[in-house]
């Protein structure tokens, strides 16, 4: 760490912008690049559906400042939405800055466990953003044969980024959620 570096957000800016690498320690966290979500077309082998997240929504300064504070948790809780139970037995850090990293939204993560710590070192893994819309969203359902397809708003509400085995917006292996720099 380079010695004008002095608070967590100028190490996370640092990561966001390469000239600290991904993952860094700064004051007994990891500080690490994670993909909050990708844009365009992905299936969700969950539910059995295509879902289409626009650029125009997820791509937006708005969405980057929507990424500060948001809990960075194992996986997903069975609601898909934390409450305070899950949220205790879950989380692993916070989601302290998002900027835009190709076509794809990004965050820095603030690991304060330091088992998730060091299993994000080591061990291949991805991320997935939980989402909730309101009950007068624009949401669109556009079936096309046997296959359906969601076409996202904006969601009301970010409610968190967990870590699991792979997300939905991992196209291969070239391209994970966890930017771990060798």
């Amino acid at each position: 760490m380079t010695a004008h570096v002095v608070d967590e957000l100028q190490v996370a800016r640092l990561v966001a912008a390469g000239k600290i690498k991904s993952p860094a320690t700064f004051r007994g966290s990891l500080f690490i690049s994670l993909r909050v979500s990708g844009v365009g077309i992905a299936f969700r082998a969950k539910t059995g559906e295509w879902v289409l997240r626009p650029r125009d929504v997820w791509l937006t300064p708005h969405m980057v400042a929507r990424c500060a504070g948001v809990p960075l948790i194992w996986e997903h809780p069975p609601a898909q939405l934390v409450d305070g139970e899950e949220l205790r037995r879950r989380i692993i850090g916070t989601l302290l800055m998002g900027f835009i990293k190709g076509d794809e939204l990004w965050a820095i993560g603030r690991i304060v466990d330091r088992g998730a710590a060091e299993l994000l070192r080591t061990v291949e893994l991805d991320t997935s953003p939980s989402v909730a819309f309101t009950p007068n969203s624009k949401l669109k359902f556009l079936q096309v044969g046997a296959r359906r397809l969601l076409i996202e708003d904006s969601p009301s509400l970010l409610d968190h980024l967990c870590v699991t085995q792979r997300g939905v917006w991992t196209r291969d292996a070239a391209n994970p959620g966890i930017e771990r720099s060798a």
